[in-house]
């Protein structure tokens, strides 16, 4: 799996002095995506929300609405193909 990178907004901050079981029951921090991502245009700066989640588990990031690719995918499910198409680029790039 491709990691990706991201931030967000200077109110984020507020997650610093509360711990990650505090935080889980936060509403979801707005942030942008800034990855570049195989077999997508470019994603530098789609709004995203960010859900934290308990210990040990990664945060869920969800794209804002739009018609960008990636959150048509995010919103709509990926087909067995597409996963495919997907994987290929990441292990053959180029």
């Amino acid at each position: 799996m491709a990691a990706a990178r991201g931030s967000c907004r200077e109110s984020a901050g507020r997650h610093s002095a509360k711990t990650s079981h505090e935080r889980v029951h936060q509403e979801p921090d707005f942030g942008w995506l800034s990855s570049v991502l195989s077999g997508h245009p470019s994603t530098l700066n789609l709004e995203t929300n960010v859900h934290w989640c308990e210990p040990g588990v990664r945060a869920f990031v969800e794209l804002e609405p739009n018609d960008h690719p990636l959150a048509v995918e995010q919103r709509e499910g990926i087909t067995v193909e597409r996963v495919m198409e997907l994987a290929a680029d990441i292990a053959h790039p180029g």
